[in-house]
């Protein structure tokens, strides 16, 4: 029976069937869990043809192209000291702030949630912070 039918004869409390609002996509970087607020993500991708920067801060892992836009890439585990797992599959989360984009690089897949986990990024700060300048 699928899912569509329980709902149809009763048979789901109504209490399960309201989907959690997701609020935060929590990121891993230099074993650290932290929560970007779902409002700026605007995409999650995979971490594929980082172009270097030369002269870029060693945070600045790169750059992307994505659909003709150039964006930077932060490597937060550089920035914290420490060197990325080399077998993780890494995603970058595409962020857009006052108009201009960059992505963070996280070392797992991201997840989705309705509350947060470990850290809460504050988007202006973060953004001020590792931009590159």
């Amino acid at each position: 029976m699928s899912y569509e039918d329980l709902l149809k004869k009763g048979l789901l409390p109504a209490d399960e069937v309201e989907a959690p609002v997701i609020n935060f996509c929590v990121i891993t970087a230099a074993e650290k869990r932290m929560s970007i607020p779902i409002s700026a993500v605007k995409e999650i991708t995979d971490a594929t043809a980082i172009m270097p920067l030369p002269g870029s801060p060693p945070h600045i892992r790169g750059l992307i192209q994505l659909r003709g836009v150039v964006i930077p890439v932060v490597d937060l585990s550089r920035f914290f000291g420490t060197q990325s797992n080399p077998h993780a599959s890494k995603k970058l989360i595409i962020m857009e702030h006052e108009g201009e984009f960059f992505s963070v690089m996280s070392e797992e897949s991201p997840d989705l949630i309705e509350h947060h986990e470990g850290e809460i990024v504050d988007i202006d700060r973060f953004f001020e912070e590792y931009r590159v300048k």
